[in-house]
């Protein structure tokens, strides 16, 4: 077995409720802005590669937009996942459980850290539509003991989806 890669180009789709921000940074490639609040989020819409067997996972960098004083982020992810010509739809079937992991960051602005979450895959299949979520739980404050107590904005700069080929 091999590993297969989705790339997931940004912005992506924004949640209309909790979207993160926006900016484009000095060569103009977009970035998004996850606030420490809340818990901001956005997906991507995939079909799942014939070669898919299992073991999703999101990998990517982050950056803090500003410096701060504490040392964590958590990130999550959820997947939704349908079969065509199956009468499911997204609006009726659910997400899996939300993964998530506290990201250690610089207390520096601008410094890139990479990040890895294990994501549950809620059954997915190869050819199944699939809908990833990304967040930042900035509400969290139990993941691996001290959850997300980074101040500021953190800037996701890249991120995939990395996969057990058949």
């Amino acid at each position: 077995m091999a590993l297969g890669t989705i790339l997931l180009h940004l912005p992506g789709w924004l949640d209309d409720t909790t979207p993160p921000g926006v900016q484009f940074n000095a060569d103009m490639l977009p970035e998004l802005l996850f606030d420490s609040a809340s818990e901001e989020l956005v997906r991507w819409r995939v079909n799942m590669p014939e070669n898919y067997a299992s073991g999703l996972k999101m990998i990517g960098t982050i950056t803090m937009a500003s410096a701060n004083t504490t040392d964590g982020v958590v990130l999550g992810g959820r997947v939704q996942a349908i079969t065509p010509d199956n009468n499911e739809s997204f609006s009726t079937g659910g997400y899996s459980t939300q993964a998530k992991d506290r990201v250690v960051v610089d207390d520096d602005a601008g410094q890139t850290v990479s990040f890895e979450v294990s994501l549950n895959d809620d059954g997915a299949v190869p050819d199944d539509e699939v809908i990833f979520e990304f967040s930042r739980v900035g509400n969290d404050t139990t993941t691996e003991t001290s959850g997300d107590d980074a101040t500021g904005d953190m800037v996701l700069t890249s991120i995939k989806l990395e996969y057990t080929t058949t």
